[in-house]
């Protein structure tokens, strides 16, 4: 899908495309083989709202945050 519309995959949105693809393959064994091609097109026409809009850059990036210790910190000696 993402090679369709030539968008990185992570720019797809995962929930929305995945309820579509399986609302396709829920009602495919009832209609007929022939409308196969006719419903994956139909999918890949509406795949351009799953388009998720591009990521921001972190304005305080993310950093591992250290644990604090139950113990008190042995304190420096000055001699």
């Amino acid at each position: 899908m993402a090679q369709h519309l030539k968008v990185p995959p992570v720019r797809i949105g995962f929930h929305v495309a995945s309820i579509a693809i399986i609302e396709l393959l829920r009602f495919a064994p009832l209609e007929p083989a022939a409308t196969l091609p006719k419903r994956l097109s139909l999918l890949y026409e509406q795949a351009r709202i799953f388009i998720l809009p591009p990521r921001r850059t972190r304005s305080r990036p993310r950093v591992v945050k250290h644990k604090a210790s139950k113990h008190q910190r042995k304190m420096p000696v000055s001699a």
